[in-house]
């Protein structure tokens, strides 16, 4: 009886998919084995109403379990109206007496069925997501606009093109470790989610897929292959110095695409990820120095505290292959304002950035706050930099917001480059000098003006 609840199910599933009307279903509103706190009742739930599914006699829905390619077979032959009359097959394991011979065989030679290598179909065999992927891709006419990727689904794989349809259109985002696990026994609730996002797109979800990255090849020779390893063929090789975009890892193989090449390669020969910022000069002016402590408060002085902050902004900026000019590296000198623009223009730097840190005769005055100059020659420029910079930094280290403001420093007011002035925040207060003395907010201070940049070249 079990099975037999298990065929009707799936038979009525698609077939209540493609319009058939001629079942009769279920009055049950809901099951009794899945909380209606838990995402998947909701699906359920609607599938049930719309006379879609229906659960066990006994009121369970029992999602863990999963269906046979033999149900498969049978769905589909009803669903295409294909010829079920018992037969011989062309597999050496489903006998002609099987009832679902004939569904297994026409389906087959629709293509819509693969056996094995072995001759087999194995029909009591349950049947996996990536199978699942080419019932619903087939049966709602999906197609693909883009490239989606999952880490264990290699873009050469028979599958890809119809597990690719359906992150396409919203059935599918994998899991959370971004894999898709094509070869996994596909449940029943699995299969009650996929179906309720294919009917309704209310229900569909957008898969996150980053923009790939710029590496540089490091490697005489570097071999692609089709697979994420030495056994899989090459079908091509790139050179020393060659750019390629890498769009995921699996293991420690890299998936790279471009122009004339696609397949795998190892990490190991890829350079660094290029940002946005390859190759732009970048001014960093640590403020104060030598002679000249700047504001001194709660056991902290400014021009060590900016210092330490701007040397850690420098290794982002490098590590993303900004080439990074300081107006002072280290105590032993004190550059003045007027020699602080002329570093930043005699360089052709794209942007200059002056850290600081703030001081008040009140103790009550606290936050983050980041300066431009309206009237200097790249003045709109300037403000759009200290805004993407001022939204990252206050963010990072949790300080007031004390937001963006036109500010008459000469650093910022004589300079040809768009420049800032960040005060990072008040050492004269306890919780701001709190922060500044710890380096793990100086950290966090050096990563948000970092991305702030970033931020501003992506607006660029």
């Amino acid at each position: 009886m079990k099975k037999f609840v298990s065929i009707s199910l799936s038979l009525m599933v698609l077939l209540s998919l493609l319009g058939v009307s001629n079942v009769k279903v279920s009055a049950q509103t809901h099951v009794t084995d899945i909380s209606s706190s838990d995402p998947l009742a909701v699906k359920v739930n609607y599938l049930i109403s719309k006379g879609i599914i229906t659960g066990y006699p006994d009121g369970t829905f029992r999602p863990d379990n999963k269906v046979t390619r033999r149900e498969a077979a049978v769905v589909l032959g009803k669903t295409f109206s294909l010829n079920g009359t018992k037969r011989k097959t062309s597999f050496k394991d489903v006998r002609s007496s099987d009832y679902a011979s004939g569904y297994i065989q026409s389906a087959y030679e629709k293509g819509f069925l693969n056996g094995y290598g072995d001759g087999t179909y194995r029909p009591d065999h349950y049947m996996t997501r990536s199978e699942m992927s080419y019932l619903l891709a087939k049966a709602f006419n999906f197609s693909a606009t883009k490239n989606y990727y999952f880490i264990d689904v290699n873009p050469f794989a028979h599958y890809y093109r119809v597990i690719n349809k359906l992150a396409n259109n919203g059935i599918t985002v994998g899991y959370t470790d971004d894999t898709f696990r094509p070869t996994r026994k596909v449940t029943r609730g699995e299969f009650a989610i996929f179906t309720a996002r294919a009917l309704n797109s209310s229900f569909r979800v957008i898969k996150d897929q980053p923009s790939p990255e710029t590496r540089i090849v490091k490697a005489d020779w570097l071999n692609v292959r089709k697979g994420p390893s030495t056994s899989y063929s090459s079908t091509g090789g790139l050179e020393d110095g060659s750019r390629v975009n890498y769009y995921f890892k699996t293991g420690d193989w890299a998936f790279v695409k471009g122009a004339g090449y696609e397949g795998f390669v190892h990490t190991a020969y890829l350079g660094m990820p290029l940002s946005i910022i390859n190759g732009k000069v970048i001014t960093l002016d640590p403020g104060h120095g030598h002679t000249d402590p700047g504001a001194i408060a709660n056991g902290l002085v400014e021009k060590e505290v900016v210092l330490s902050v701007s040397k850690k902004l420098r290794a982002y900026l490098e590590n993303a292959g900004a080439k990074v000019v300081m107006t002072r590296t280290d105590d032993s000198r004190y550059p003045s304002l007027s020699e602080r623009v002329w570093i930043a223009e005699n360089s052709n730097s794209d942007t200059f950035i002056s850290v600081h840190a703030n001081k008040h005769s009140s103790e009550d005055a606290h936050g983050t706050e980041t300066y431009y100059n309206y009237y200097s020659p790249n003045g709109s420029d300037a403000r759009k930099l200290a805004e993407y910079i001022q939204n990252r930094l206050y963010k990072a280290i949790d300080t007031s917001n004390r937001g963006v403001k036109h500010g008459n420093f000469q650093v910022i007011r004589d300079n040809y480059v768009p420049g800032v002035l960040v005060e990072l925040g008040f050492i004269s207060n306890p919780e701001d000098a709190k922060k500044l003395a710890s380096d793990v907010y100086r950290e966090k201070a050096a990563k948000a003006i970092y991305l702030g940049i970033l931020d501003y070249y992506k607006y660029k």
